[in-house]
């Protein structure tokens, strides 16, 4: 079965690598150097996950569109606003008609609660991208725990929904792995 996207490959490569030398390591400076890469690739790999969801579905004019109604120049959307558009997209039983109306509608809470572990893996991934240091890297079981909850949780039930909504079934349709 062939990976989400071509980046895909690699961004699994390195996480796996680092996670294996987490657990061989006792050295705490190296651990959680591994750690954080651990972390960080989680967070690049769940986004271009849902970059490969939109892509598949030919439905990213319509999120840029959500996202950036304005047409504003060379506007990027990060991994909150992406998710949370899939989740008001396919998910929402009360829709946001614009971005704008995301907190009217609660919508980062409601994927926060739908997948757990994202709000933690997002302020890691923006803390370490300004240069902030996360304490989150500090423990191996914490980065465990919330690495196979996004592989598990995260990717898989971003996908599911998709799916699902656009009428399929993901037991019949190649997944993206991790």
């Amino acid at each position: 079965m062939p990976e989400g996207s071509k980046d895909a490959a690699i961004l699994i490569a390195i996480s796996y690598q680092a996670l294996s030398r987490q657990l061989s390591s006792q050295d705490p400076r190296t651990q959680k150097a591994n750690c954080t890469v651990t972390l960080l690739f989680a967070g690049f790999y769940i986004e271009a996950t849902l970059d490969y969801i939109v892509a598949e579905m030919n439905m990213k004019p319509q999120m840029m569109s959500f996202l950036n109604p304005s047409g504003s120049g060379n506007y990027y959307p990060g991994l909150q606003p992406k998710l949370a558009w899939l989740y008001n997209e396919f998910v929402a039983t009360k829709k946001a008609s614009s971005k704008s109306e995301f907190a009217q509608f609660d919508m980062y809470r409601k994927i926060r609660r739908k997948f757990p572990g994202f709000a933690d893996l997002y302020r890691f991934r923006n803390d370490v991208s300004h240069g902030r240091i996360n304490r989150l890297a500090d423990s191996l079981q914490r980065t465990q725990k919330l690495n196979h909850s996004l592989q598990t949780d995260g990717a898989n039930s971003s996908f599911r929904f998709s799916v699902e909504s656009a009428g399929g079934h993901p037991s019949t349709t190649e997944q993206p792995r991790r």
